[in-house]
């Protein structure tokens, strides 16, 4: 029996100590039965990233097997697909992957925002802060004052930082460099004015921050384009 999927414990694992120390032998249904890693070439993974599949649930006929992973594989996929520039498959896979680690899961799905706007669809990325619908917390509710600005700055530059990003509690170094959006399209003024009210209106902690206040007042009044 040969565990077809490449399996990833812990050094602190029971069942890894136990084989070290010679205490099991025969691991090879143990080993099946744990949370595995699926090769990027996976029938669900693939259809997930091309959008051809946008539940995450491997079709067939049975039990429905969802995609589901550990956090620390979602964050390196994260970390794969931005450096090869592939922004819109990884929005894709974050909107439809599990893992039992909700929290630190919700935090890299924040950053679809910012994934969709580096793939240059600006529309797309001002839409999903407030998605799920009315009724279920949307990234704009845990938006910080930081992360505001940030967001303002590149809808109005068609600039994104360089930079990969982990979480969205996690800071941007200020020495981060910024480039140009390729294909990206500058919002009219209008539709950022409406994108910064709406989120002022939703997200206490910005309407509170006097930073924020001041970076949208300088896009109120910058000629618009």
């Amino acid at each position: 029996c040969v565990c077809s999927r490449l399996c990833v414990l812990p050094w602190s694992d029971v069942l890894l100590v136990s084989v070290l120390k010679g205490q099991t032998v025969n691991i090879c249904v143990c080993v099946c039965s744990r949370l595995c890693v699926l090769p990027w070439s996976d029938v669900l993974l693939v259809s997930v990233l091309k959008g051809q599949n946008v539940t995450g649930i491997r079709p067939g006929k049975g039990k429905k097997e969802p995609l589901t992973e550990s956090a620390a594989v979602v964050l390196l996929r994260a970390e794969t697909l931005q450096r090869l520039n592939r922004y819109r498959e990884l929005t894709r896979y974050l909107k439809v992957v599990h893992s039992g680690n909700t929290e630190l899961l919700q935090a890299v799905r924040d950053l679809i925002p910012l994934f969709l706007m580096k793939a240059g669809d600006f529309s797309s990325a001002l839409s999903s802060f407030f998605y799920p619908p009315p009724g279920v917390c949307c990234p704009v509710c845990r938006l910080t004052p930081r992360l505001f600005t940030l967001y303002l700055r590149i809808i109005t530059t068609a600039t994104a930082p360089s930079a990969t990003a982990a979480i969205a509690t996690q800071p941007l170094s200020p020495d981060t460099p910024w480039e140009e959006v390729k294909g990206a399209v500058v919002p009219r003024q209008v539709e950022v004015v409406k994108f910064g009210l709406r989120v002022l209106k939703s997200n206490m902690a910005v309407y509170k921050d006097s930073q924020s206040w001041a970076y949208f007042l300088h896009v109120l009044n910058s000629p618009a384009g």
